[in-house]
C-alpha cells in the first residue's frame, strides 16, 4: 500500500471501525473464481469481418485482407446503369397527361367498356336492394308488433 494512503487519517478510521462482512464474502468468492478461471492466449480469429479466415495466425500480416482489383471501366458502367434507369422510368412510370374523351366516342363503345357508367349503375342497383331489404325488415317488425306503427 502506498505510504501516503496509509498515512491518511480518514482511511485509518474507516478501516479500523467499519467492516462489511457481506462484501468481504462476495469478494472472496470472486477472487476464488478469478484464480480458477485462468485465461489462455489463443490465435483464433474472433468475429471475422469476411468469410476469408486463416487457419493459423502467426503475425498481423496473416490477417491483412486482400485489396480489391481496381475497376478500369467505372465511368462506362455508371453510364450504362444511368441508361438502364432512364429506360425503366420511360417504360414503367405512369403518364401524367390527361386524356380528353368526347361523349360521342363513349356512346359508340360497347356496354362493358363504358366502365364509369357501369359502376354507377351497379352501385345504384345495390343501394335500391338495400333499401328494399330494410323496408321489408321494418314491415315484418311492425306486423309482429315489436315496433309501434
Amino acid at each position: 500500500m502506498n505510504y501516503q494512503f496509509r498515512k491518511n487519517i480518514y482511511y485509518k478510521k474507516a478501516s479500523d471501525k467499519k467492516s462489511n462482512p457481506d462484501v468481504e464474502i462476495k469478494k472472496n468468492i470472486v477472487d476464488k473464481d478469478r484464480n480458477i478461471n485462468v485465461f489462455e492466449k489463443s490465435n483464433n480469429v474472433y468475429f471475422a469481418v469476411t468469410d476469408n479466415v486463416p487457419q493459423t495466425v502467426r503475425s498481423q500480416n496473416d490477417l491483412v485482407l486482400p485489396k480489391d482489383k481496381p475497376i478500369n471501366n467505372l465511368q462506362q458502367m455508371a453510364l450504362s446503369k444511368l441508361n438502364e434507369r432512364n429506360d425503366f422510368i420511360n417504360n414503367n412510370m405512369p403518364i401524367k397527361q390527361k386524356i380528353l374523351v368526347d361523349e360521342s366516342t363513349t356512346k359508340d363503345l360497347p356496354a362493358n367498356l363504358n366502365l364509369k357508367q357501369n359502376y354507377a349503375e351497379e352501385n345504384n342497383k345495390e343501394i335500391e336492394q338495400n333499401k328494399l331489404r330494410h323496408k321489408n325488415i321494418i314491415n315484418n317488425l311492425k306486423n309482429l308488433g315489436i315496433i309501434n306503427q
